[in-house]
């Protein structure tokens, strides 16, 4: 428990200094609005990534009463690890994870479930990743 602490800890201090608005994805889910941040961003190829989403109400606060997942796949691939979601750590209205490890260059779509009181919502983020040179 302790160095899970401590991951989340020197985590929050490596993105601590960008800006959270800066490079976001902002998805709508009714009610709420969705912001997701990656690091690295963009993504890349060979590289697993941190997420950090915010779930927001209707006045820009952080909702820290929900529950959030995500998983990533390929979708012109099947592999037998994309039905599985990865819960995302709550810490202080934020939702924390890591991803698998970007294997191929070409389409992905990063899966995310949001629920808050009683309500879940499905949202879908496409991204492109290209081959290193």
């Amino acid at each position: 428990m302790t160095h899970r602490f401590v991951f989340i800890l020197l985590w929050l201090a490596l993105i601590g200094g960008c800006s959270e608005q800066q490079g976001s994805t902002v998805l709508n889910a009714g009610d709420y609005t969705v912001r997701i941040n990656t690091d690295p961003d963009p993504l890349e190829v060979g590289e697993k990534a941190q997420f950090l989403v915010s779930i927001l109400n209707q006045n820009g606060q952080n909702i820290d009463n929900c529950s959030a997942q995500f998983r990533q796949y390929m979708p012109d691939m099947e592999m037998s690890q994309d039905n599985v979601f990865v819960k995302l750590v709550a810490s202080n209205g934020r939702y924390q994870g890591q991803s698998s490890e970007f294997r191929m260059g070409g389409d992905w779509v990063l899966e995310f479930k949001i629920a808050c009181a009683g309500d879940t919502r499905v949202l879908k983020m496409e991204q492109h990743l290209e081959w290193p040179e």
